[in-house]
């Protein structure tokens, strides 16, 4: 089964709410994220042949914070990665990647409302169809949509597509 990743034009295109990003980034992930910069430059500071300056050990230290500062200010304020509603997959590009799920390849979609600081979105969560012998890389399992009409949209085009869609009730 093959299909273009570039090909044709979306049924519906939209971002994922910056809310649902910043739900997913707690500060544990923040530290993490930071403790594996951290770790780079301590192994690029113990391969350097002038590993044993202190000029060079600052230099890789003032590096090492910036980078790890952009990534958090990125994800804090950053806007959502952009999905697609394709002819036959759904698809995620986030960064210079992308993911996609082949609609056949779905077996159900389970729909969660939720919020976070006031703006509520909808997350999709796809359960993807059982093979013994395929490992498909970057397939897309979960996604946001904005609470803003377009949830009804986007159920209705996976259900013209045949994915079974269970509606799951707000908790709140």
């Amino acid at each position: 089964m093959s299909f273009q990743i570039y090909g044709n034009e979306p049924l519906m295109k939209w971002r994922e709410p910056n809310a649902y990003k910043r739900k997913n980034f707690t500060a544990r992930r923040f530290i993490k994220f930071f403790l594996l910069v951290l770790a780079c430059t301590i192994v690029i500071f113990a391969l350097h042949p002038n590993r044993y300056s202190v000029k060079f050990f600052a230099i890789c230290i003032s590096l090492s914070l910036p980078i790890s500062l952009m990534g958090f200010i990125g994800m804090w304020f950053g806007s959502g990665s952009p999905v697609g509603l394709m002819q036959d997959r759904i698809a995620i590009a986030a960064g210079k990647t992308s993911a996609a799920s082949i609609y056949n390849e779905i077996e159900s979609c389970d729909v969660y409302p939720d919020s976070y600081q006031g703006t509520k979105f909808s997350v999709l969560k796809l359960t993807m169809k059982k093979h013994d012998r395929i490992l498909i890389i970057s397939q897309i399992t979960q996604f946001a949509v904005p609470d803003d009409g377009s949830v009804e949209m986007v159920l209705k085009i996976l259900r013209d597509k045949g994915v079974k869609v269970v509606e799951h009730p707000s908790l709140s």
